[in-house]
């Protein structure tokens, strides 16, 4: 008896540990679609992976989704369909299978999970068109996937696909989809592309463009008059130039010849006998009036290039275009105005900014002291532009975008400033702190792509980046945390009320 005994009991230790661990290594239920997104931007964007369980699944129920194996993960959640900041965040375990990281969660609450993934990986761009690159293998059988790139509403794609198409998104983007059916684990997903760029749009473009040609178009009536007049004026003067030649005294070649030798011999000069030889004077006149017209209108030429290349100062800012079209990247820079004339500062550093390559748009927010530089990268990068404002003595050697850990009194009205850096394509820094009992303002610098927009839910305020940096002016508020977040809810930051 006793024998069995000790038999039976390794036996139902055995069973035992097979019952526990059955959950962890059970196969996870099969999905029934899943969706690959990329968020493609100038420099680096996000990957999201969504999956959908079949109608027919009960909750819970075990389930996985593969990454890319390094991937570094923003976050992992349940989709519920309603407010974002309002889906559950899971907790998972992960392990590395064939270049793949694969993370096993369980869904309680919805039937669609999501990992979001950033990517640091740069558009491709041959000065023409860019090159957005998706690609993604799956760790288990699925019926179908969708690959999804979303580009600038607008753009255009140079050579399509099969079987993808381009429909329009949200308000300024569109989407390229291609979907694949049967797709077995590990297959080498690939949707790779090339775009044009489209033309800058935006409210805040489209006012500045207003602004803009409004102001060449009477420039360019006023240079029309100016050429006009100065026509009208020299038909006048031909009509009332003389016809006849007049004359001037020219001595013979042989008599001046004859005059040179007599003053070589006798050390005198011998006057010789004029002739008279007709010359055309109202040819001189018609030249002198010639050149004249073309000076006035060189002057004009001037004075419209000078008209156009002065900067724009609103409010705060002092703002200066050296090219037109949108900038494909930005950088913050902090200044030193301190005991300087903010519009002198704003032109040397502009001065500084003519002298480079790519160079797009520049702003100096006076108030926050910072410099926001727009350029093309595929001429210039953020430490061409920081070096090329070092002889100014306004910026100092690799000064980091300023931030704001705590908030400072601003000028006479009391408020609170905080600065947010957007240059890195995300917020920084992503929490703030404020005292409660009085305003506070909240300097975002200018985003585009994910962060073309901030969004303060709880406050109700939805204010758009694009347009250079943005001052928010906030009340007085309670103590308590204000969550913002850009306006695709993948970059999030806080603003801590003390």
């Amino acid at each position: 008896m006793h024998r069995k005994l000790r038999l039976m009991l390794p036996i139902a230790v055995c069973l035992l540990t097979v019952l526990i661990a059955a959950p962890a290594t059970a196969a996870p239920t099969a999905w029934q679609k899943i969706d690959i997104t990329l968020h493609a931007e100038q420099s680096g964007g996000m990957m999201l992976i969504s999956g959908d369980l079949p109608a027919s699944v009960a909750l819970p129920a075990e389930a996985e989704l593969a990454v890319p194996a390094g991937s570094a993960i923003q976050w992992i959640g349940q989709i519920l369909g309603g407010d974002p900041s309002a889906d559950p965040t899971l907790k998972y375990t992960k392990s590395t299978v064939d270049e793949l990281d694969v993370y096993r969660f369980t869904l309680t609450e919805s039937r669609t999970a999501q990992v979001e993934v950033p990517t640091t990986e740069s558009l491709g761009f041959d000065g023409a068109n860019y090159t957005a690159s998706l690609k993604w293998s799956p760790s288990q059988a699925i019926p179908e996937v969708r690959m999804i790139v979303r580009l600038p509403q607008g753009a255009q794609v140079v050579q399509q696909i099969p079987g993808a198409t381009l429909s329009p998104g949200e308000e300024g983007y569109s989407y390229y989809t291609k979907t694949i059916s049967n797709v077995k684990p590990g297959d080498a997903l690939d949707l790779t592309f090339n775009y044009s760029a489209p033309a800058a749009t935006g409210t805040g473009g489209t006012q500045t463009t207003a602004k803009s040609s409004s102001g060449t178009i009477i420039l360019i009536v006023m240079l029309i008059g100016i050429a006009t007049i100065a026509t009208i004026f020299a038909i006048a003067l031909r009509r009332q130039l003389p016809g006849n030649a007049s004359t001037v005294e020219v001595a013979p070649a042989a008599t001046r010849a004859r005059a040179k030798s007599t003053h070589a011999k006798a050390g005198v000069h011998a006057k010789a006998p004029p002739v008279q030889t007709p010359v055309k004077s109202g040819s001189g006149k018609r030249n002198a009036l010639t050149v004249g017209v073309i000076g006035v209108l060189i002057g004009a030429a001037i004075i419209v290039g000078t008209q156009t290349s002065k900067p724009t100062i609103a409010g705060d800012t002092v703002t200066q275009t050296f090219s037109q079209g949108k900038p494909c990247s930005n950088v913050s820079i902090p200044v030193n105005l301190v005991g300087a004339d903010p519009l002198a500062a704003a032109e040397t550093l502009f001065d500084a900014l003519r002298t480079l390559d790519g160079m797009n748009t520049a702003t100096l927010n006076i108030k926050t002291s910072t410099l926001q530089v727009g350029y093309c990268e595929s001429s210039s990068n953020d430490d061409l532009v920081r070096q090329g404002l070092l002889p100014t003595g306004l910026v100092a050697d690799g000064a980091p975008a300023p931030s704001a850990q705590s908030a400072a009194p601003s000028g006479t009205s009391g408020a609170q400033a905080l600065t947010v850096d957007t240059s890195s394509g995300s917020f920084s820094p992503t929490q703030l702190t404020a005292k409660s009992g009085a305003p506070i303002e909240i300097t975002f610098g200018q985003g585009t792509g994910c962060i073309a927009e901030v969004v303060f839910p709880d406050l109700q305020i939805n204010q758009s980046l694009e347009n250079g940096p943005v001052t928010i002016k906030l009340p007085a508020l309670a103590p308590g945390n204000y969550a913002f977040a850009c306006g695709m809810d993948m970059q999030h930051g806080t603003l801590v009320v003390q």
